[in-house]
C-alpha cells in the first residue's frame, strides 16, 4: 500500500478500510480472474478476506496500449517556454543547418568510384550518421514540435476566437521546403498545362522509364528538348529532382523513381489549378490581423511575451516539416550506398538471394565487401503488394473519425502505402493514407478528399486539407486496411464520417 485516505463512513477508527491481508487476497482474486479470462478484468466485489465475494467481473473498457505506440510518450512531452526558447534557438540555429550540411555532403561523395573497402566504411559512417540524427529528432526535434501546440493555447486564451484553430493562420507564409517543391512542381505543371504535344510525349516517357527502370533517365528524357517548350520544362525538372527529391518515401528512393514524379505532373497539369484560398482556414482573416488580435489582447505589458510564443511556434511549425525531408535525405543517401553495394555483390555473384533492406543488413553488408570470398546471405525479400486484405464480408458501411478539414466530396479510392502507389494517384481520388508526410504534400492538391489514420488538427493532412478547402477526415484507426483501392466513397469531413458505396445526396436533400 502506498498511500491511501479514509472516506466518511458512521463508524471511523482512523485505519484503512482494508488492511494489507485484505489486499494481498484481492490481489491474488484479481490476478486468478485474469489468468482464467486472459483478459485485465473490470470488477465488482465485496466483503474482507477470506469471504471476498466477485460480484461481476468483465473485460475492461479502456484497451492496453499496443508496444510501439508512442503517443503516450509524446503526450508527456511538456517543455515550458524557456525550454521552447532554447530548443527553438538551438534547432533552428545549429541543429537544421548541420543536418542539411550532412545531406548534401554525402550526396556530393561519388560513390561509384570507391573501391570496395571504402565504400564498406561508407555504408557503416552512414548508418551511424542516421542513427545519430534519428536520436537527435526524437531529443530535440520532436518536444520543438509543442511550439504549435503552445501557440495554439495561448492564442484560445487570450483572444477567445469562435475558431479554435484560427490561430493557424498566424503560420502563414512560413518559408518550408515541401511548400518550394510544391511550388515548383505547379510551376513545371503550367510549363505544361494547354501543352498538348508536351504532356502526351511526358506521359511516354513516364512509362519507358517505368518499364526500364530509374538508369540514365536524364538521357531518356533528353529527345523532350526538341519540342516547343521542353528545354525550359526539362531544367525546370532537373532543378526540381536535384533539389528536392532525394528523400525516401517507405522503402522507395524518390530521386531514382522520375517516372512518378512525371506522372504526378501531368495529372497536375490536366487540373485547373487550386488555390490555397484563406477562407477555409481563418475566415479571411489576414495573418497582420490575426497577430494584432493577439498583442491587444495580452497587453503591452505581455507583447514581448507573445512575441517569443509566436515566434517559436513559427520555429516549431517549418522545422516540424523541414527536419523530416532533411533526415529523409541522410536515409536516402544510406539507402544509395546500399543499393551500389548489392549491385556489386550481384555482378560478382554473391548474392545468394534479394534480401529485404533493412538498416540492420549494413554491417553484414560492409562485411561482405571487405572480404572477397563472402557470400551475402541475409532474409529474402517479399513483395511490396503481400499486404494484409480484410475479408469482403468485413466491408463497412461508414467509418467514424475525427472532421479534420470540413466539406463532402466523393471519389474512388487510392491508397498510397509505398512510392510505387504515387505513380497511381490522379486527380479526383480520395487519399487514403497512414499520414500525410511531408515527402507526399505534392499529392493533395490532386485529391478529392483526404483520409488519415493518424488523428489531429494540427497534422499536416489536416492542415493542407483546410488550407485548399478540401474535405478531410482522420483519425480512423484501420482506414488503409478498410477500404480498397478504387472504391467509390463519400468523405464528409463535417461529421467525420467515412461512407462507403454510391453517395445518397438525394436522401440527404429529401
Amino acid at each position: 500500500m502506498i498511500e491511501w485516505r479514509p472516506g466518511r463512513r458512521a463508524s471511523d477508527d482512523g485505519g484503512p478500510l482494508l488492511g494489507a491481508q485484505d489486499l494481498a487476497h484481492l490481489l491474488g482474486v484479481l490476478s486468478r480472474i485474469e489468468t482464467l479470462f486472459a483478459w485485465p478484468p473490470d470488477v465488482e466485489w465485496t466483503g474482507r478476506s477470506p469471504d471476498t465475494v466477485v460480484l461481476q467481473a468483465r473485460p475492461i473498457t479502456t484497451s492496453r496500449p499496443a508496444t510501439d505506440d508512442e503517443r503516450g510518450w509524446y503526450l508527456t512531452l511538456r517543455p515550458n517556454l524557456r525550454r521552447l526558447s532554447a530548443l527553438a534557438d538551438r534547432v533552428a540555429g545549429e541543429l537544421i543547418p548541420a543536418l542539411e550540411s550532412e545531406g548534401a555532403r554525402l550526396a556530393s561523395l561519388d560513390l561509384a568510384a570507391c573501391p570496395d573497402a571504402e565504400l564498406a566504411g561508407a555504408l557503416l559512417e552512414r548508418a551511424e550518421s542516421l542513427r545519430r540524427w534519428k536520436d537527435i529528432y526524437w531529443d530535440e526535434f520532436i518536444p520543438l514540435a509543442h511550439g504549435v501546440r503552445q501557440l495554439g493555447r495561448y492564442y484560445a486564451d487570450a483572444v477567445r476566437p469562435d475558431d479554435p484553430y484560427e490561430f493557424v493562420g498566424l503560420l502563414e507564409s512560413v518559408d518550408m521546403l515541401a511548400s518550394r517543391r510544391n511550388q515548383a512542381m505547379a510551376d513545371l505543371a503550367g510549363r505544361l498545362r494547354g501543352n498538348a504535344r508536351l504532356i502526351r510525349a511526358v506521359s511516354d516517357a513516364r512509362v519507358a522509364l517505368a518499364d526500364a527502370g530509374a538508369t540514365l533517365w536524364r538521357e531518356r528524357l533528353e529527345p523532350l528538348r526538341e519540342l516547343p517548350g521542353g528545354p525550359g520544362f526539362l531544367d525546370a525538372f532537373d532543378g526540381l529532382v536535384a533539389g528536392f527529391m532525394d528523400v525516401m518515401y517507405g522503402t522507395e528512393r524518390l530521386l531514382d523513381r522520375p517516372d512518378l514524379l512525371l506522372h504526378t505532373l501531368v495529372e497536375l497539369a490536366e487540373v485547373a489549378p487550386r488555390d490555397a484560398g484563406p477562407g477555409a482556414l481563418h475566415q479571411g482573416v489576414v495573418r497582420s490581423e490575426l497577430e494584432e488580435r493577439l498583442f491587444d489582447a495580452v497587453g503591452p505589458a505581455r507583447r514581448d511575451e507573445a512575441a517569443e510564443v509566436l515566434r517559436i511556434g513559427r520555429v516549431s511549425w517549418r522545422l516540424r516539416d523541414d527536419d523530416n525531408l532533411l533526415l529523409s535525405r541522410v536515409e536516402s543517401q544510406l539507402n544509395r550506398a546500399v543499393a551500389l553495394a548489392l549491385d556489386r555483390l550481384r555482378a560478382a555473384g554473391r548474392l545468394r538471394q534479394e534480401p529485404r533492406r533493412t538498416t540492420d543488413m549494413v554491417p553484414a553488408l560492409a562485411r561482405a565487401l571487405t572480404d572477397p570470398e563472402a557470400v551475402l546471405d541475409l532474409p529474402a525479400a517479399t513483395p511490396e503488394d503481400a499486404r494484409v486484405e480484410i475479408p469482403s464480408q468485413d466491408t463497412p458501411r461508414q467509418l467514424v473519425g475525427q472532421p479534420a478539414s470540413p466539406g463532402l466530396a466523393s471519389g474512388r479510392v487510392c491508397r498510397i502505402r509505398a512510392g510505387e502507389d504515387i505513380g497511381r494517384f490522379r486527380a479526383g481520388h480520395v487519399l487514403v493514407c497512414d499520414a500525410i508526410q511531408p515527402m507526399m504534400t505534392h499529392l493533395v492538391p490532386l485529391a478529392a478528399a483526404v483520409v488519415e489514420r493518424r488523428g489531429g488538427m494540427l497534422i499536416h493532412g489536416a492542415i493542407i486539407a483546410r488550407e485548399m478547402g478540401i474535405p478531410c477526415v482522420n483519425g480512423i484507426a484501420r482506414a488503409v486496411e478498410q477500404l480498397r483501392d478504387g472504391e467509390l466513397v463519400t468523405v464528409d469531413g463535417h461529421l467525420g464520417i467515412v461512407t462507403v458505396g454510391p453517395p445518397e445526396f438525394d436522401l440527404e436533400l429529401a
